[in-house]
């Protein structure tokens, strides 16, 4: 999702309410000349400077780039990393080039440590969860809960920068309700296997998001994986958000399930305009290890009427998971007709290295392996990104071929054409659609004013 990532916009709010320094928030993503651009924003922060850059597995490699750039043209800057890699793989972290530390674990007490105590040497060799390259690993730092945290504000973001669609008219933010893993079979696919299960206060996030409904953001999106989506949880989520009268659209992902009316019924009145369903697999029995045990006709009938209490649906289909077997193509096929041929889109499956999916079958062969990704740290600008799918390169032209065969033929399925000629029928005003013709030849049968 093209947003400003949750991640950064905590650590973010906790600098600059916690500590006494400033900071700028810098995506590059935005940038059409990366190095120019960046360089001009650097220089717009005054010395001492120190750079901390995101890093989760699959942009290593841009970030290590990204911290290359800082010493190449800054090299009195000091680096940072943080994120999902090093946390997940703090071995890995101690051979980053050009970083000069790196976090695991939850990255603001183990920033703030690192900011006072810069200059003494001795004591950032004690600070818990601070990796320093070349010179000593770490064991990832968690903290027991997050109420010693800050949630971000949303203020001094360029959010128009963030407008997508038709006429540039959507404008996403992503906010998440917990950190760490569940250990549910619904998050099979999620990574931080390691990182314990915390929530953010309930009530503290309902405000936060009520903050940026006057910013021009159209949508939060809450990107928690589908296993904290309790029926519990869900209705707590909607109190806390009817006790601050919410007025900003909201929208979560789940794996296929059942939502009764009452809960419907909340999540319209407190805002919530879309739900994501993610399909892991489109086999039956693949499915009941994730918990999905719902039939897709079922869920049909609930997405309609989830339609009448103004929430939209959306199927996410992930494709080319290691337990899958042929033919899937033609299963996908199915599952969407049994879904009345309903808004989808298809990805391939993510391959997350420390989740418990890839530690369960990682050892397949073709696979990738985290030293791949290593490597392309090491030479960003000459290695080649590693292909980040079940089955390394060789799978990348199948999956393409599942998804291509699956939409190519539901597209052309005469079901799906039939269904959608009907449903415009009977949605169509006929009588008023004849009005509107009937006005619109009335200017030409009346007579020209001069004959």
């Amino acid at each position: 999702m093209y947003a400003p990532p949750w991640s950064i916009l905590c650590l973010r709010a906790y600098v600059l309410e916690r500590t006494r320094h400033t900071c700028i928030f810098l995506d590059c993503r935005q940038y059409t000349h990366l190095e120019k651009e960046f360089i001009e924003a650097v220089k717009t922060v005054p010395s001492p400077r120190l750079l901390v850059v995101n890093a989760t597995t699959e942009n290593i490699g841009q970030a290590s780039a990204i911290l290359e750039m800082a010493k190449r043209h800054f090299p009195e800057t000091r680096t940072v990393l943080f994120g999902s890699y090093p946390s997940a793989f703090p071995d890995h972290a101690v051979n980053l080039p050009w970083a000069d530390y790196a976090l695991a674990g939850d990255p603001e007490p183990i920033l703030r440590n690192l900011l006072d105590y810069m200059d003494v040497e001795r004591r950032l060799q004690r600070v818990p969860g601070l990796v320093i390259p070349r010179v000593q690993s770490a064991t990832p730092y968690w903290l027991t809960d997050l109420k010693s945290l800050s949630m971000p504000d949303w203020h001094g973001l360029f959010w128009s920068a963030y407008q997508v669609g038709a006429n540039r008219g959507t404008c996403r933010a992503e906010m998440k309700l917990s950190r760490g893993h569940s250990h549910c079979p619904s998050d099979r696919i999620f990574g931080g296997m390691d990182e314990p299960l915390r929530t953010w206060p309930l009530d503290r996030a309902a405000m936060t998001l009520l903050k940026c409904a006057h910013l021009g953001v159209t949508e939060v999106f809450l990107t928690d994986p589908p296993g904290i989506w309790t029926v519990e949880r869900l209705s707590q989520w909607c109190k806390a958000l009817r006790m601050v009268r919410n007025s900003q659209p909201w929208g979560l992902r789940l794996l296929p399930t059942f939502i009764d009316d009452e809960t419907l019924a909340d999540m319209e009145f407190t805002m919530c305009r879309r739900v994501e369903f993610v399909y892991p697999s489109c086999d039956p029995d693949i499915l009941k290890q994730y918990g999905c045990t719902i039939e897709p006709a079922h869920l049909a009938a609930m997405m309609t009427v989830m339609k009448e209490y103004n929430i939209q649906t959306v199927v996410r289909f992930l494709v080319g998971g290691p337990e899958e077997s042929k033919p899937e193509e033609l299963r996908i096929q199915q599952t969407i007709a049994s879904l009345n041929y309903c808004r989808y889109v298809m990805q391939s499956m993510p391959l997350v290295f420390d989740a418990p999916l890839y530690r369960a079958f990682g050892s397949q062969p073709g696979t990738p392996r985290p030293d791949e990704w290593l490597q392309w740290t090491i030479h960003p600008w000459i290695e080649e990104k590693p292909v980040c799918l079940w089955g390394g390169k060789e799978a990348l032209s199948r999956i393409e071929d599942i998804m291509q065969d699956a939409h190519s033929a539901i597209q052309h399925s005469w079901k799906r054409i039939f269904r959608g000629l009907f449903s415009r029928v009977l949605t169509t005003n006929w009588i008023l659609a004849a009005e509107d013709r009937a006005v619109g030849l009335l200017p030409s049968a009346l007579p020209h004013p001069d004959e």
